[in-house]
């Protein structure tokens, strides 16, 4: 049987581990595996030491993020879009937007559209948005992918002020 002092100091590191990481959005069997416990047990521990799921915590600090941010620009729609892009500043970017209505990328895929020689199409290189992407970041500036709602594809570039 574990000890008190042991627990605590796991939901101590769980809780440091998700402050850290709040933005990737960790899941269950990540957290639990940095705290040495099987995702079951984890569960159980953290919610009879933090009174919440790490899920729900998880969404606290995503709201208490937002609240900053909102506090910062005084502008909902920069804090929306700060809130969902964490490594953007409030206010602190000029953009560009480009989007279609064609059927989107699949979400199984997003993780890997900025790699170089990834694609979809048979007759593509998968270079383009690859060399975008390093473009914008040669410049001081950000590609973000941003599906917009409803479908389509949208891409932002995000320029320094």
């Amino acid at each position: 049987m574990r000890s008190m002092p042991d627990d605590y100091s796991r939901i101590e590191k769980a809780i440091h581990y998700l402050d850290e990481r709040f933005p990737a959005q960790p899941g269950l069997n990540e957290v639990a595996k940095s705290v040495n416990l099987s995702p079951f047990h984890f569960q159980r521990l953290f919610r009879r030491w933090a009174g919440i799921s790490p899920k729900r915590f998880l969404q606290f600090l995503m709201l208490d993020y937002a609240k900053h941010a909102l506090d910062e620009s005084g502008n909902v729609l920069d804090a929306a879009y700060a809130a969902s892009h964490l490594d953007v500043t409030v206010g602190d970017y000029a953009m560009i937007e480009v989007s279609d209505s064609g059927a989107g990328i699949p979400r199984a895929l997003l993780g890997r559209i900025f790699e170089p020689f990834f694609t979809t199409d048979p007759q593509g290189t998968g270079l383009g948005l690859y060399i975008a992407r390093e473009l914008a970041e040669y410049n001081r500036a950000k590609l973000v992918y941003a599906p917009p709602p409803g479908g389509g594809t949208q891409f932002r570039i995000l320029f320094a002020k």
